[in-house]
């Protein structure tokens, strides 16, 4: 693999879109709802417009396109698997395919509610740790823990999530 095509497939594309993808969660704070929509669609189209025109080596915006977007985005926000569960990566997973069809109806729905499950799951593990952290550790159980994420699985659900945050902080 030559130096440019690293650069490309390595660096470029996916720096295209964790950029992309901070524009559209820089609104988050906006006070203003109807002037922020405006503002996400403008964004949008341009950040769209320079990937598909303006970039060295454009890319066409489908499903293959959404698929990429879509895994590197849970990848960003989860590598580790502690943050989501099984259950609601399979609420996310019916938009693997719908990001290029959201971007070009204008529409943020994937954004959206990959936002707020995230938010809600960074509360939920602030209320985990300082929960766990309040009692002291027992070494007394063999245990152990995989945290290579590439290795992991989402945890089923929510007390296996608890489980997971109790093994990483032991």
């Amino acid at each position: 693999m030559t130096m440019w095509e690293f650069m490309k497939h390595k660096i470029l594309i996916p720096l295209t879109i964790i950029a992309a993808l901070a524009a559209f969660f820089s609104f988050r704070y906006s006070k203003e709802k109807d002037h922020d929509d405006q503002h996400k669609v403008l964004i949008m189209q341009t950040v769209m417009k320079t990937i598909t025109e303006g970039h060295f080596s454009p890319r066409p915006v489908d499903d293959s396109f959404s698929s990429r977007a879509w895994h590197k985005m849970l990848d960003n926000l989860d590598y580790e698997k502690k943050f989501f569960t099984q259950q609601e990566i399979n609420k996310l997973k019916k938009h693997e395919f719908e990001i290029d069809d959201q971007i070009e109806e204008g529409s943020l729905v994937f954004y959206e509610q990959i936002n707020g499950m995230f938010t809600k799951s960074l509360d939920r593990a602030e209320e985990y740790y300082t929960g766990l952290l309040k009692k002291p550790f027992t070494f007394d159980t063999e245990e152990s823990i995989q945290l290579y994420g590439d290795n992991l699985e989402f945890p089923a659900d929510e007390r296996a999530l608890k489980d997971r945050w109790r093994r990483y902080l032991k």
